[in-house]
C-alpha cells in the first residue's frame, strides 16, 4: 500500500508541483518504506513551501535521526517547539536526539518535561532512564524503567535498558532476567542477545 501511495503522491506533485501536502505526505510513505534520504527531500521541499508546519518538521527530525544526524534533528524539533512549544511529540524526539548526540543532561530534561505533559508514557520513561544511566545514575533509571514496565509489561526496550542498569550495578543475575524477558518479547532483539551472551561470559556461564 505504501508504493500505492507513494505513486499517488507522486502524480499529484506533478500536477501541482508547489502541494506541501503532497510533498510531506510522501515523505511519511517513504519512511515507512525505509527511504530515509528521499523522505527528508521531500519534508524539506515541502517546508520551503509551508515553513510553519511543525508536524512536518518533527518528521523531518525523524528521518534525520534514522539517518545518523542527531544534530540536525536537533534544531528541527527546537524549530517545531517554537511554533508550538507543548508539541509533546517533538519534546519526546528532541530527547532522545539530545541522548544520540551524546548530551544526556540535556535529554533528561526533555524527557522530564514530556513527563509533565504525559506523565504515564512508558516510552518517555524508558528514555528518561537511558539518559539517567548515561549519567551513571543507574539507581535512579532503575526506578522509571520498573515504572514503564508496570504502565506495558510487554516493553522490551524497558526490560532491556533495566537489564542495563542492573549490570551497571554488578547485578549480573538481574540483568540476565531482564535480557531473557526482552528476547521472550521481541526474539530479534540483537543488543539484548548480545548483553545475555556477555553477561554470561562475565559471570563463566
Amino acid at each position: 500500500l505504501f508504493d500505492e501511495a507513494s505513486t499517488s503522491f507522486r502524480e499529484v506533485i506533478r500536477l501541482q508541483p508547489s502541494h506541501p501536502g503532497a510533498h510531506a505526505l510522501l515523505g511519511n510513505a517513504q519512511v515507512e518504506q525505509g527511504a530515509f534520504e528521499a523522505a527528508t527531500g521531500n519534508y524539506r521541499l515541502a517546508l520551503e513551501l509551508r515553513p510553519d508546519d511543525a508536524e512536518t518538521l518533527n518528521n523531518l527530525g525523524n528521518a534525520l535521526l534514522e539517518l545518523d544526524k542527531p544534530h540536525e534533528a536537533i534544531d528541527c524539533y527546537q524549530r517545531a517547539l517554537r511554533l508550538q512549544p507543548a508539541y509533546f511529540s517533538a519534546i519526546q524526539n528532541l530527547g532522545i536526539a539530545y541522548l544520540n548526540a551524546g548530551q544526556p543532561e540535556k535529554a533528561e530534561a526533555c524527557s522530564r518535561q514530556a513527563l509533565q505533559l504525559n506523565p504515564d508514557n512508558p516510552e518517555t520513561l524508558t528514555n528518561l532512564g537511558s539518559a539517567l544511566v548515561r549519567q551513571e545514575r543507574a539507581a535512579e533509571a532503575m526506578a522509571h524503567y520498573r515504572q514503564a514496565l508496570a504502565l506495558k509489561p510487554d516493553h522490551a526496550g524497558a526490560h532491556f535498558n533495566l537489564g542495563n542498569a542492573m549490570r551497571a550495578q554488578g547485578k549480573f543475575e538481574d540483568a540476565i532476567d531482564s535480557y531473557r524477558k526482552a528476547i521472550a518479547i521481541d526474539a530479534h532483539h540483537a543488543d539484548a542477545h548480545f548483553n545475555l551472551a556477555s553477561t554470561y561470559l562475565a559471570l563463566g556461564m
